[in-house]
Formats: structure tokens, C-alpha cells, sequence
């Protein structure tokens, strides 16, 4: 990374650390609506794991069917905490990676999954955490609430690098701009509360990007700010202002 990109990168950081209440509002009114009508634990954790595979542009059903139905028989004891959650994936199919904490091990044994993979499995271990750190009503894991607490240490928790975060890191003039190559950029430099502030990043990225098939064009993007439930619409003024700070930062 040379020094321009490097410059570039912690002034995003200080951006998103410094304006971190928009994204945490936003995600946790998705949280709300998306687990508080579940009736049990066992479909909390469901339902967001079916959040984290939807997520991918085109998810692999056949693949990810054994998945399903691995979970579908799994006993309650196996499905009540995350330590107990992640033992059985790694009985199931075995990571090439174990992982230095509970996060990372998490992380490692949901990517060996058929139909996972990098950032759909940081994308489930980011919102577990967010979660947990949140309302009761919503959490699902009798141990995460304890993991979840600030700080997080001796542990790696991994930004989910999507299109719209490699947009933003090409942008920035970085080599490489992919899952493995961010991770491995950013990990060392910030602890795994920091990497949560780095999620932000695809909050800023995604109101102030246009996509036209593989081309994004930058700029504040109204229309998928109104299109989408979770965010605040008598302040749009205040958040495009910001987004278009960000996209000074950007460049």
C-alpha cells in the first residue's frame, strides 16, 4: 500500500469512526424487523443465516442445500451456543484454518461450508456480534452475549468486502481489491471493535454509489436511500451532506 492510499485509508477510518451512529441505526432497525416476530432462539438464528447467504449475488441452492438440511437435524444442544455451533460445522466438514478466537473460528468453519464462503461468513459473524451487543429480545446464543462485549480481543473479526467496499478500495488506489487482500491489509492495523467501525464503510458506499451493470459512477443516490426501509428520511440533507464528505475522502 503506498503512502497516498495509506493517508487516504485512515482518513476513512477517522470518517467512519466519527460517524458511526448512522449505520449502527440503519442495521439495527433491520435487525428488528428482520428477527423480533421470531418465536425461539433456534429461529433467530435461522432466519439470519439466511439472511447472510441471500446476500450473495447469485447463491448456490443445490450447494447450499446440505447446509440446510444439516442444520435441519442438528440437536438443540448443538444449535444453543456459538462454541457448540461451531464445533459441530467443524465436525461436519473440517476448516483448512481453526482460528486464534471464537469469532474467527466461527468464521473459518462457516467458510469451509458448501455454498459460503468469505464474506458471507464475516457478514453473519459481524451482524451476530452487532446483535448480541443489542436488545435481548433478539439474540439467539447463550454464550455470544459474553464473546460480543466490548472490547474483543485476542480474536480476528473479518470486514465483509462486497462490491460496493471494492469499489471504494480501488478507488482509493488499492492493489488488489478483494476480500483476502483488504483483510489482510487492515487486520493488522485495527482490533476487532475497529473492524466493526470499518463495516460502516459499505453504508457510506452504498448511498453514494451508482451501479450500471460492472460500472459504478459516484455520487449521492436519493433514490436508493428512499428505497430502503431502515434509514431516516427527514434527515437526507444531513446524511448526503455527509456522504458527500465521504466521497471528497474517497476522491
Amino acid at each position: 500500500m503506498n503512502t497516498n492510499t495509506a493517508k487516504r485509508t485512515a482518513r476513512i477510518f477517522e470518517f467512519l469512526k466519527q460517524n458511526t451512529e448512522w449505520n449502527e441505526a440503519f442495521q439495527s432497525d433491520g435487525y428488528r424487523r428482520g428477527l423480533w416476530h421470531c418465536q425461539s432462539t433456534d429461529e433467530r438464528l435461522t432466519n439470519l443465516l439466511h439472511n447472510a447467504v441471500n446476500s450473495q449475488a447469485k447463491p448456490d441452492m443445490t450447494l447450499l442445500s446440505d447446509f440446510w438440511r444439516s442444520l435441519h437435524d442438528m440437536d438443540r444442544k448443538d444449535i444453543n451456543s456459538l462454541s457448540n455451533f461451531t464445533a459441530h460445522l467443524q465436525s461436519q466438514l473440517a476448516p483448512k484454518i481453526d482460528g486464534v478466537g471464537p469469532w474467527d473460528r466461527l468464521f473459518h468453519a462457516l467458510r469451509a461450508q458448501p455454498g459460503w464462503g468469505d464474506k458471507t461468513a464475516a457478514l453473519f459473524v459481524k451482524e451476530t456480534i452487532r446483535i448480541h451487543r443489542g436488545p435481548k429480545r433478539l439474540h439467539f446464543w447463550t454464550d455470544a452475549n459474553r464473546l460480543a462485549k466490548p472490547p474483543i480481543t485476542s480474536d480476528k473479526v473479518y470486514l465483509p468486502v462486497d462490491a460496493v467496499i471494492k469499489h471504494v478500495f480501488r478507488q482509493i488506489g488499492f492493489n488488489g481489491a478483494n476480500f483476502e487482500p483488504i483483510n489482510r491489509v487492515l487486520l493488522p492495523l485495527y482490533s476487532p471493535d475497529e473492524m466493526l467501525v470499518w463495516d460502516d464503510l459499505w453504508f457510506w458506499g452504498f448511498f453514494t454509489q451508482f451501479a450500471n451493470g460492472s460500472t459504478r459512477t459516484q455520487g449521492w443516490n436519493s433514490d436508493k436511500y428512499w428505497g430502503q426501509l431502515g434509514t431516516q428520511k427527514d434527515v437526507e440533507a444531513t446524511v448526503k451532506r455527509l456522504g458527500m464528505r465521504f466521497l471528497e475522502i474517497v476522491g
